[in-house]
Formats: C-alpha cells, structure tokens, sequence
C-alpha cells in the first residue's frame, strides 16, 4: 500500500496558574501521510501528544500544553502539488452561526 495524504486537524488547550487567565485552544490542521485513514489518526494523536509540555512565562506563571482530541481526518480534497492547494473544507448549513463564530475568532486574536 502506498502513502496518501490526509488532513488532520487537532486540537491543543493551554492552561495557566495565571490569575484571569482562560484557557487557549489551539485548532491545528495537518497534513499526514500515511497508509489509511486509521494510521493518519495515529499519527495525528502522536503530534497532539508531541506538543505537550509546560513552561514558565516570562511573568513567571505555569503555562500547561496539553493535547485535547483529533477532530477530524480526511482525504484531501486534491492532489498537493501546484500553486494553491485546497486541503480542508467546512461544510455548514447556518450562515450566520458561522459567521457569529468567525466574529468571535478573531476578536480574541
């Protein structure tokens, strides 16, 4: 069998012993090559708990990463190889969620 690629996204939260702080999630979409499906999860799940650490911030407070789930996996939506790659796509029936969700997105960028 020979290597495919998939879209993987996973997910990420950091916390903080900080006062106030609120926990950050970090959505993070990948591409992983792998034999199938099953095995780009797995591989999926070994990058989520690759990124799990702590360390101290500069204001001397705890931040904890911690691997959260894979979200989804997914064929590509075309073959990776020319200028512009379509590697993800949200499908949804109610735009104003979306866009409402979008709105919070980037307001807390």
């Amino acid at each position: 069998m020979s290597n495919h690629n998939y879209v993987a996204i996973v997910l990420i939260s950091s916390t903080s012993d900080s006062p106030g702080y609120q926990t950050l999630y970090d959505e993070t979409t990948l591409i992983v090559q792998a034999n199938s499906i099953e095995e780009a999860k797995s591989k999926a799940i070994q990058y989520g708990k690759s990124c799990e650490g702590s360390y101290t911030s500069v204001d001397g407070f705890l931040i904890v990463k911690k691997f959260v789930n894979v979200e989804d996996v997914n064929d590509v939506l075309e073959d990776l190889g020319g200028d512009i790659t379509a590697i993800n796509a949200r499908f949804f029936h109610d735009l104003d969620a979306y866009q409402n969700f979008r709105t919070m997105l980037h307001s807390e960028t």
